[in-house]
């Protein structure tokens, strides 16, 4: 996947800010499961920041280095999974996807929160190896989330109408 030079370009066929919007509004709630298509570009997303982190070199051991894997997730952990599978097959890449950071991530968070506040948030349940759907799946944004942390960027200044300001860039090149 090529990245686009500008995410925020909506001139480009699919930049990374048009994929992210097209999978907000589609939103999740009862009445709709995640379509093919909304899913599709989850995927395609995944893959342009990861083709965006690896083009740029970025060093994301300095700033989120200190964070223990195991109990973190960051940019860093999931570039470094992806990098673990970077020669195997897509369609594998894809089912330890879902399996590690998706279904076993859920289930590691919900008993979480259900040890500690009590509250039964289990969308899936795992019965003799196989899966059961006890709410509409999809994809959805989480900590961090996306949407707050673009509207806090341009809070900040870093980004604009058009993508990354001066300031953005002194901030990324410095």
């Amino acid at each position: 996947m090529e990245p686009a030079s500008n995410a925020f370009d909506a001139s480009d066929p699919d930049p990374e800010v048009s994929l992210t919007n097209e999978i907000i509004r589609a939103g999740r709630d009862d009445a709709r499961i995640c379509t093919p298509d909304t899913a599709a570009k989850a995927v395609r997303l995944l893959a342009i920041l990861h083709r965006r982190i690896d083009l740029v070199g970025a060093d994301l051991t300095e700033p989120l280095g200190g964070f223990n894997p195991d109990a973190f997730r960051s940019l860093l952990s999931e570039t470094r999974f992806l990098d673990r599978h970077r020669e195997a097959p897509f369609g594998q890449t894809i089912e330890r996807v879902l399996e590690e950071r998706v279904i076993c991530r859920h289930l590691w968070v919900a008993l979480r929160k259900l040890r500690h506040q009590g509250d039964y948030t289990f969308l899936i349940e795992s019965d003799d190896g196989k899966l059961r759907l006890r709410e509409k799946d999809g994809p959805v944004f989480t900590n961090p989330r996306l949407g707050p942390a673009i509207t806090f960027l341009k809070d900040i200044g870093l980004l604009g109408n058009t993508g990354l300001t001066e300031a953005g860039r002194e901030a990324i090149y410095s």
